[in-house]
């Protein structure tokens, strides 16, 4: 009965501030492979977004001080974002291509665009995976 409660009380800050509060971004990534190298890699962030009609589908907290620009927070934590949208279900793209005879090939990754936001609540830093209504 705790844990439903403690679970309960997260979805409705969470919740709450993800609709009133957090700045909502849209994110992507791309990498690039050369004969089994990565030769580029970007992750796109955009400017905030206007707040239109989101639900949040699944949230990650994250390390952050209160002080740090949400770009910074987004950066920082790259890598741990990145296996949370992963294992969140997302799709990701693959363009593969043999160059010439010598087995030489080039493999693009690309995860589509998504809606995030970052929100500072009392009880830590949140990216939410969110969902056009």
């Amino acid at each position: 009965m705790v844990g439903l409660m403690t679970f309960l009380k997260f979805s409705i800050l969470l919740l709450s501030s993800t609709l009133f509060g957090g700045e909502i971004y849209i994110l992507s990534y791309k990498l690039v492979t050369k004969g089994n190298r990565v030769s580029a890699e970007s992750l796109y962030i955009s400017s905030p977004m206007v707040e239109k009609r989101y639900t949040p589908i699944r949230s990650l907290k994250v390390e952050a001080s209160r002080f740090d620009n949400d770009r910074y927070v987004i950066q920082k934590n790259r890598d741990e974002i990145l296996e949370f949208l992963f294992k969140s279900g997302i799709s990701i793209r693959d363009f593969s291509r043999n160059i010439g005879m010598a087995g030489n090939s080039q493999t693009t990754l690309l995860l589509p665009p998504l809606y995030i936001a970052l929100d500072r609540v009392s009880i830590g830093n949140f990216i939410t995976l969110l969902e056009v209504k």
